[in-house]
């Protein structure tokens, strides 16, 4: 027979606790408010299934991260940016005609597009330039 565990009055599955436990214990939370989740009558081997069940969940929780890599960090360049296509003065409004996403991936990211389209030059800008948040004016934004 399969052990169900209960949280308040409520029946949770018997992986439950073991995902629980390793969840707030990366969290480094205090092992005391685990007690109501691990029953004190567990035969040696229910014990041993939690026990494992606890090691698979751990291997579940992997960390992410979205820093930059030393291997991506030399392919960075091969990644489409921001830049100016076509000469543009102080005050005048980027368009899709003067700010294109191309390579290499020395200017802003691509997603800042929409966002830079709206705005005026904050300096003149020649054609080729990488842009940056320097040469955006926040002045102006109207059409």
């Amino acid at each position: 027979m399969k052990r169900q565990f209960k949280i308040g009055n409520r029946v949770i599955g018997e992986n439950c606790p073991a995902i629980i436990i390793t969840i707030m214990t990366k969290l480094q939370k205090s092992l005391k408010s685990l007690k109501l989740l691990i029953p004190t009558t567990l035969e040696p081997h229910e014990f041993k299934q939690m026990a494992e069940a606890i090691r698979v969940a751990e291997k579940a929780l992997v960390e992410v991260s979205y820093a930059v890599t030393e291997k991506e960090a030399d392919s960075r360049v091969f990644r489409r940016s921001l830049f100016a296509v076509k000469d543009l003065k102080a005050g005048g409004h980027f368009t899709d005609q003067n700010a294109r996403v191309i390579r290499p991936g020395f200017g802003m990211h691509p997603r800042f597009y929409k966002d830079i389209i709206v705005r005026r030059a904050a300096m003149d800008i020649s054609r080729g330039t990488p842009l940056t948040w320097e040469m955006v004016s926040d002045e102006g934004n109207e059409r």
